[in-house]
């Protein structure tokens, strides 16, 4: 997308890959800031948390295909995927 680092794009997707390998996935936390937690210490109480943490992320996902629509400039990476 215009606006948009392909360098930056690939480094997420590495990065992405490689918590998913470790078994790490996104928790929202105090504050609305996200965090990350190993797959095997999740609790039923991090059920919430872990919606919350993923509805950003379609946010930002659902963000990206208005903006290309419109030909605007990509949205920022949020901040806990760089």
């Amino acid at each position: 997308m215009p606006g948009e680092s392909v360098q930056g794009l690939e480094l997420l997707g590495e990065q992405d890959q490689l918590g998913a390998e470790q078994g790490l996935v996104p928790i929202m936390g105090e504050g609305g800031r996200i965090h990350y937690k190993h797959i095997d210490n999740l609790t039923t109480l991090d059920r919430d948390f872990r919606i919350a943490a993923e509805r950003v992320e379609v946010a930002w996902l659902k963000e990206r295909v208005e903006r290309r629509k419109q030909g605007a400039d990509a949205p920022p990476i949020p901040t806990h995927l760089r």
